[in-house]
């Protein structure tokens, strides 16, 4: 084996200072803190995928379980190198990452998720790397990939139910679930997959029409140490491994619930596969290790290569899936959400809880999506010129109004109380008529600069009001008119004839007045401008 290795001396801590880091960090998004309150990061998970750059974009969400102290995080650290060598990055948009040998030079030190090696938890809860990747997929759709990591299992010091909840927790985020084990697949590790094929039957029962659709996407039983001469390294191996061990029934006799694992977990996710890994070098088991490829045995350097080009390559990329719909950044933002609120109690929550998490996660995107739909639509037919205004809206609000109802209710749902879903439906019509309020305000205004316009053209036309100026000669006769019937009172030599004309002068000039401020409010609110 000796042949096998470029011996080099372990870099010491001052050098290792001096490594390039990525733009990026391990964030941690869900965990227990020392009062044994569940915790969840919401401002980072909302500044990952809520981020302009990610959240329209289609999801891949790469997710790694397994023992504790097997190399989960080492292995995360090769992967972001491929990444930043292959892909610009949110926070890395110029690719300064980037380059053609991926692995780098054979003493470059792992940087990005904390590894190394002994006993103790280096993980701790679920964590996420800050720094979302960017790509096309080959249909040139946009593809943002992010990275999971999660605390080990097995730990003494931890509760088997908080095992079972990270183990959930991670298949339920990913469209890419590695399950990193040890030399072989023991029955106690294929345990953990009871409850994700529990609950990929029940998802199957209520929204998946076609029996070939699965739930979850891909699942990779990663085995490192492996040694049997029987099987190649490899996912050549790792292929004959999975149909002889992991999933031959004809093994387990009538250890019935073992049997109910292998058969249903086809049914369970789209993709499976195992890849063998050989032993990496005794080196690796140093605390001063770095991390480098240098100390590696060959052999498990090219299969390291060969495994996560297969994984990341852009033709091999699984996106996130919910119920059979590929889903973008913000939608995936609310599904954490949901999922983290179904596992917030101590206990193991039972699968149903599970379902009703992805059932309210979908009602809410379906909300969402509704609605920003609905106030496209009334924006793009919605016309300020059309001449009865309020009517052209009310009509316009009805056809749009209807056939996003029935959008709604045509949608197939995980949800099957019919009570939840109508209070789903009614917060979809409260969505509906604030945008119409929004849309009346529009209406308002627009018949107010119609009205000005209006009086301005009326007072343009009318040739007898032409300016003030003929007002305030119509209201002097009026009240030159009056102020000769009061010297009528005063003075009994005025002639007859003279306090007649007076008064015909003033009904004419009255009645003028009253018809131009008549005619001007009529035409204000009726006239188109």
């Amino acid at each position: 084996m000796s042949d096998d290795i470029i011996r080099k001396p372990l870099l010491n801590n001052f050098e290792l200072k001096r490594i390039q880091k990525y733009p990026g960090e391990p964030i941690k998004v869900r965990y227990v803190d020392d009062k044994n309150q569940i915790i969840v990061n919401k401002k980072e998970l909302d500044k990952l995928f809520l981020h302009s750059e990610v959240k329209n974009r289609k999801i891949v969400a790469f997710s790694i379980v397994g023992p504790l102290r097997k190399g989960k995080s080492f292995f995360l650290c090769y992967c972001l190198r491929y990444l930043y060598s292959k892909y610009p990055s949110v926070n890395s948009k110029k690719g300064e990452f980037l380059r053609d040998d991926w692995m780098g030079k054979p003493d470059e030190p792992l940087v990005g998720f904390s590894f190394k090696s002994g006993v103790k938890a280096d993980t701790n809860g679920i964590l996420m790397w800050s720094d979302v990747f960017l790509c096309d997929g080959p249909g040139g759709e946009k593809i943002g990939i992010i990275l999971i990591d999660a605390q080990g299992l097995f730990e003494p010091s931890k509760p088997k139910a908080e095992d079972q909840k990270n183990f959930g927790l991670c298949n339920l985020l990913s469209s890419i679930q590695v399950y990193n084990l040890m030399n072989v697949v023991q029955e106690n590790e294929l345990e953990y997959l009871e409850m994700i094929v529990e609950l990929s039957k029940f998802i199957s029962n209520v929204t998946l029409d076609r029996k070939d659709t699965k739930p979850f996407q891909y699942l990779l039983f990663l085995i490192r140490d492996f040694y049997d001469e029987d099987y190649k390294f490899g996912f050549e191996g790792g292929r004959k491994y999975i149909n002889e061990e992991i999933l031959n029934t004809k093994k387990l006799g009538t250890n019935q619930a073992a049997q109910t694992v292998r058969q249903n977990i086809h049914s369970s996710y789209e993709k499976i596969s195992a890849f063998l890994m050989p032993f990496p070098d005794e080196t690796v088991r140093a605390k001063s290790y770095d991390g480098s490829w240098q100390y590696l045995n060959r052999n498990f350097v090219t299969n390291l290569k060969e495994l996560i080009e297969n994984l990341f390559t852009t033709e091999n990329l699984m996106k996130k899936k919910i119920c059979n719909e590929e889903i973008t950044g913000k939608e995936y933002r609310e599904y954490i959400s949901q999922y983290f609120k179904a596992f917030e109690s101590v206990e193991l929550p039972e699968v149903p809880r599970i379902l009703n998490a992805i059932a309210n996660g979908q009602l809410n995107i379906l909300l969402g999506k509704l609605t920003s739909d609905f106030q496209s639509e009334m924006e793009n037919l919605f016309n300020i010129k059309e001449a009865n205004l309020e009517n052209h809206l009310n009509e316009i609000f009805q056809k749009v109004r209807e056939n996003s109802l029935k959008k709604f209710r045509e949608m197939k749902k995980i949800e099957s109380n019919e009570k939840v879903i109508a209070e789903y439906e009614q917060k979809l019509e409260d969505n509906f008529k604030n945008i119409k309020t929004d849309f009346s305000e529009q209406v308002k205004i627009e018949l107010s600069k119609r009205s000005q316009g209006c009086c301005y053209k009326f007072d343009s036309k009318m040739k007898c009001f032409k300016s003030p100026k003929s007002l305030k000669i119509n209201t002097l006769i009026i009240m030159l008119a009056i102020f000769l019937i009061f010297l009528l009172f005063i003075n009994k030599t005025l002639k007859s004839w003279f306090i007649f004309i007076c008064i015909e002068l003033s009904i004419f000039a009255f009645y003028h007045v009253v018809l131009y401020f008549k005619s001007r409010n009529l035409l204000c609110n009726q006239l188109p401008v």
